[in-house]
């Protein structure tokens, strides 16, 4: 079978190196390797989570992954309507969300 693909060009120094962690087995391209599956792992579960309910938060807090899990933030908190608040912040090797819903009901009966 001949599969033909289209080029987009001269690949990017970061799909170089994707591509050649992809092979090594050197030390720095296993903890690379481990790193792109817990942050794709955490991607796939926030979007699960919120994009139906709340897609921008889910797009925020996606796009923050990285950065938490590199410790370049420490946790990310956001505090939706209905009392809802999403949090996102490394614990060990990986990431972990958290999505809290305080539901409050107040009755006043005079």
């Amino acid at each position: 079978m001949i599969e033909i693909t289209e080029s987009m060009g001269e690949p990017t120094q970061e799909q170089v190196n994707e591509m050649a962690s992809e092979s090594c087995v050197c030390e720095g391209a296993r903890k690379y390797r481990e790193r792109d599956k817990i942050i794709k792992a955490a991607r796939t579960d926030i979007d699960a989570m919120l994009t139906t309910t709340m897609p921008e938060a889910a797009a925020e807090l996606i796009d923050m992954v990285p950065y938490v899990f590199d410790e370049k933030i420490k946790k990310v908190t956001m505090k939706m309507p209905n009392n809802v608040t999403v949090n996102l912040f490394k614990v060990g090797r990986g990431v972990k969300i958290t999505h809290e819903s305080k539901k409050k009901t107040e009755l006043l009966s005079e």
